[in-house]
């Protein structure tokens, strides 16, 4: 059943985002989100971009701000409401700015924010729809060197198995984004049927099914999707970088990574 998903959104993906445009609140924050990550790449020609997709409240985009201070951190939510209690950037007095706006429609399912903080120069925090955030980067040419995925909503219910990101219609988009892709989970099985997504989606491209003109997007994540997902240890030093992360290790419960590298020579 699987295969028959994945073939079917990567033979489809340009049909779905013709009858799906992107949505206005997220264009708008995407094209504030361009001039700040612009005008912070071209002030050193070795900085990058970073995207953490679903962030949340922002905990993990601060965490990986830290790690990688050289790169412009984009944190990305689809929660207005989650988006607004960053308090983790605001507890500092921090000051930040914030393009919203002007008029909030209903559950504020077009409302645009996005803001930026005085005392993280890298990071950036946008409320956008984001498989939308993503068709935008691709238009706009970025080559993200990472892209974190952190703690999906797994949809457990066998019946909400096109909601998970590996089943879902915008799952190519997730390759084609392209840079190192890292997801972590609690649910092992979660990250193995995203392995097996990237593998069949790779043998689906590399087959006589589609044209010679046809991107195999997948091909760089092949051997890496092959390994699977290993488990995250845990040590009093670890820095978790969600407040799921934080419970789970409190608890004893395992936390596993599937880390995709890209790399042109990775095919399986």
């Amino acid at each position: 059943m699987l295969q028959k998903i994945v073939s079917k959104h990567c033979r489809t993906l340009d049909r779905y985002l013709l009858a799906r445009p992107v949505a206005q609140h997220t264009a708008a924050a995407f094209a504030e989100t361009k001039i700040f990550v612009t005008n912070f790449l071209k002030q050193d020609s070795s900085r990058g971009i970073i995207l953490d997709s679903g962030c949340g409240t922002g905990q993990s985009t601060l965490a990986l701000s830290k790690m990688y201070p050289n790169d412009v951190i984009v944190g990305i939510d689809r929660s207005l409401a989650r988006l607004k209690k960053n308090t983790a950037f605001q507890s500092r007095d921090n000051s930040f700015s914030s393009f919203e706006s002007e008029e909030e429609e209903k559950d504020g399912e077009d409302h645009m924010l996005v803001q930026s903080f005085s005392d993280f120069p890298n990071v950036i925090l946008v409320r956008a729809e984001l498989s939308d955030f993503w068709r935008c980067s691709l238009d706009a040419g970025w080559r993200p060197r990472k892209h974190f995925v952190l703690y999906p909503n797994p949809y457990p219910k066998k019946s909400r198995l096109k909601s998970r990101w590996y089943a879902h219609p915008s799952f190519p988009l997730i390759l084609k984004v392209g840079g190192d892709i890292i997801l972590r989970s609690n649910w092992e099985g979660y990250l193995k049927e995203f392995s097996r997504s990237v593998v069949m989606a790779d043998e689906f491209l590399s087959s006589d099914k589609i044209g010679e003109e046809e991107e195999n997007y997948a091909s760089p994540y092949g051997s890496c999707a092959l390994a699977g997902p290993t488990p995250t240890p845990y040590t009093t030093d670890t820095v978790p970088l969600t407040k799921f992360e934080q419970k789970y290790f409190l608890c004893g419960e395992p936390v596993y990574e599937l880390k995709l590298d890209y790399a042109i020579d990775n095919k399986i």
